[in-house]
């Protein structure tokens, strides 16, 4: 896992709350970790482990799906309401 892509539990909330995708800027639905595109690129068990609970492995997914998406520094909104 590279460690130098961070992705807090402030910015995982922001980004579920915001309606852009938070690996390449793309909209998506709010609620939802990644636009369609990113989701459907990801193996089924990327994919499966988004559905963790914000606090108990949804971050880490989060840096791993990143990862596998080549998304270097991901994109949080500052405020999403």
């Amino acid at each position: 896992m590279n460690t130098s892509i961070t992705f807090t539990t402030q910015d995982a909330i922001r980004s579920l709350r915001s309606s852009a995708c938070p690996a390449w800027g793309l909209s998506k639905s709010k609620g939802h970790a990644l636009c369609r595109g990113c989701y459907f690129r990801l193996p089924v068990c990327h994919r499966n482990a988004l559905y963790r609970d914000i606090g108990q492995g949804y971050e880490p997914a989060m840096i791993s799906a990143f990862e596998f998406l080549g998304v270097l520094t991901p994109r949080t909104p500052t405020d999403a309401r």
